[in-house]
């Protein structure tokens, strides 16, 4: 589903071409992430990470949504590296792009109170890094010269309880 915003008439299709190859290539998933990549290899890709599976389990592939000129659209995975590990599979979790780079924060696992950390994809190289950060699912988050804010949500140890807590590195 899409819905053009920005020229008048709105326009608003149900369907777009590239939702039959979704049931081809991938699995059905919600509280998964979604980011625009404005840069590099990856320039005007709507890039997926994760989310929770038909199966309830914890997801962590990464898939990016290309439009090519002839107005048609694919999935296309991640690349990988071999010897890099992937990120822990999540859900409840938000991303964001600092050019190149697409930041994994926050979120939950199949593992009740699972420590969870900031992983960032490498565009340009394949690459998966870990950084230790805060704890936090179902929050959002945002960049702003180079910080990242993360905004309320749920903390582990208060899993029913929203925080109004603001962090920013």
């Amino acid at each position: 589903y899409f819905q053009m915003i920005r020229r008048p008439p709105r326009s608003t299709q149900s369907r777009s071409s590239a939702a039959s190859d979704v049931y081809k290539r991938q699995v059905q998933r919600v509280y998964h992430s979604a980011s625009l990549c404005q840069t590099g290899n990856a320039q005007n890709m709507i890039v997926i990470f994760g989310g929770r599976s038909h199966l309830q389990e914890a997801m962590n592939d990464t898939w990016g949504l290309r439009r090519h000129r002839d107005g048609r659209w694919d999935w296309v995975r991640a690349p990988l590296k071999p010897e890099k590990e992937a990120p822990i599979g999540r859900y409840q979790h938000t991303s964001a792009f600092l050019g190149t780079l697409l930041l994994i924060v926050g979120g939950r696992t199949n593992n009740v109170g699972e420590t969870v950390g900031l992983d960032i994809y490498d565009t340009e190289t394949s690459e998966w890094y870990k950084y230790p950060t805060i704890q936090r699912f179902r929050h959002s988050c945002w960049l702003s010269d180079a910080n990242i804010y993360i905004y309320g949500g749920l903390l582990h140890e208060s899993p029913n309880v929203p925080t109004c807590l603001l962090y920013t590195s």
